[in-house]
């Protein structure tokens, strides 16, 4: 079984995100920025949705209250881009970096660990990991957590 979230805490005092993902994108092949600015891209396919709905003759749902979330959000974590990093022998780690938290998702089993400690090593050198987290996927229903996997409810 490989690992499920992998969360690494910042602290962005010494290098801004931006350089922080350059520095990911010029050390790990294949590494890609999936979205500049999440927060553009999400309320862009809001409004997408309010129109298609509005097209559609569909009762459209009030969005200020849900933008006024994001804008918070955006205000309190600053930017937030989208990432995709492959994995050594396969697989890939998709999620997201803000100046708090650089958050992934393992996709896949080939290579996880190693690919996570190069990842952390290379943060660490940089001096800008304060804490790292690693949550083991959710156990198959039935079955027994591995040893050392936190039992979720």
């Amino acid at each position: 079984m490989g690992l499920g979230l992998i969360r690494v805490f910042l602290r962005t005092d010494k290098l801004a995100i931006d350089e922080i993902v350059s520095t990911l994108m010029a050390s790990i092949e294949g590494a890609r920025v999936t979205s500049e600015d999440w927060y553009a891209d999400f309320r862009r396919a809001v409004e997408r949705a309010r129109e298609n709905q509005q097209e559609a003759g569909s009762k459209v749902p009030r969005t200020n209250r849900l933008f006024d979330e994001v804008d918070s959000a955006e205000k309190s974590l600053g930017p937030r881009k989208e990432l995709a990093l492959p994995m050594i022998g396969g697989g890939c780690l998709k999620g997201y970096i803000t100046r708090q938290v650089l958050s992934l998702t393992a996709e896949g089993e080939l290579g996880q660990r190693e690919t996570v400690t190069s990842m952390v090593s290379l943060l660490r050198s940089l001096g800008v990991v304060t804490k790292v987290e690693i949550f083991g996927p959710r156990p198959e229903k039935g079955s027994r957590p591995e040893k050392g996997q936190r039992k979720r409810r």
